[in-house]
């Protein structure tokens, strides 16, 4: 397993929810220095060659975030479709993203969004001339996955009930400590 890296964005709410937005490091896949991942690009991260071996009939997979927001320039400039005016790449949209409620630690909100891209080799772009003449050696996006989950209103609700309620009276504890405090010392 890859552990991934999230780092703090923003402050959010979700269904009146106050919650942390941590989104993916931008900074955590890149080429040079990087022992945890068998990267090529930069922003893209490689399934290890031992599970579809060397054999170049099979096409390595690679997981990235959708329109290679983090890629190379020359991975971005090689799908304009994907990058360019069509489908321009967006943290906002594209990045994967936890909502994380403080107090508890509870994720309120999850978007998990990533491509898998074939990444052609110089060996494997000559075969696939057989199917399709003109295929050059880069990372070509296969599919995309987008899941999404977040709490029920109903949840939320009852959430808002017990986590606020209780910090609510801590507060009033606190206010009615220190003035009875005050009223001792006076």
């Amino acid at each position: 397993m890859r552990p991934i890296h999230f780092v703090y964005e923003d402050e959010a709410d979700v269904k009146e929810i106050e919650t942390l937005e941590f989104r993916i490091d931008p900074d955590m896949l890149p080429v040079e220095g990087n022992e945890n991942y068998r990267t090529v690009y930069d922003g893209i991260f490689s399934i290890p060659s031992g599970i579809v071996g060397e054999n170049p009939f099979f096409l390595p997979v690679a997981v990235s975030k959708i329109h290679f927001p983090d890629a190379d320039e020359d991975v971005q400039a090689a799908f304009p479709e994907a990058t360019g005016n069509l489908f321009p790449p967006s943290r906002a949209n594209d990045d994967p993203i936890l909502y994380v409620e403080p107090i508890t630690g509870v994720v309120m909100k999850g978007l998990l969004r990533l491509q898998i891209n074939g990444v052609v080799s110089d060996d494997q772009a000559s075969f696939m001339d057989v199917f399709h003449a003109g295929i050059a050696p880069g990372v070509y996006p296969l599919l995309s996955i987008e899941r999404e989950g977040e709490i029920s209103d109903d949840d939320a609700e009852d959430f808002r009930g017990a986590i606020y309620l209780f910090q609510d009276l801590a507060i009033v504890i606190l206010v009615v400590g220190l003035v009875l405090g005050l009223g001792v010392l006076v």
